[in-house]
């Protein structure tokens, strides 16, 4: 019962941090699109790093923790 609940809680905050990505993304298209970037580049800038930083540590964790064969 612990293992089942543990794994439930782990596919949901998995959800959650996946949506969180999605509409931050959604976000930074969005501000890209209506040049919101190009009247404050310190907050492009920063939204831009924290998109890049955040797939790099992505792709790192899944070449870790995922065996595909």
């Amino acid at each position: 019962m612990r293992n089942t609940l543990w794994f439930i809680v782990l596919i949901l905050t998995s959800l959650l941090c996946f949506a969180g990505y999605c509409a931050s993304v959604i976000d930074w298209v969005r501000d890209l699109q209506t040049g919101v970037y190009r009247h404050n580049r310190v907050e492009g800038l920063l939204e831009t790093g924290a998109q890049i930083l955040y797939l790099y540590l992505a792709i790192r964790f899944a070449r870790k923790h995922v065996d595909i064969q």
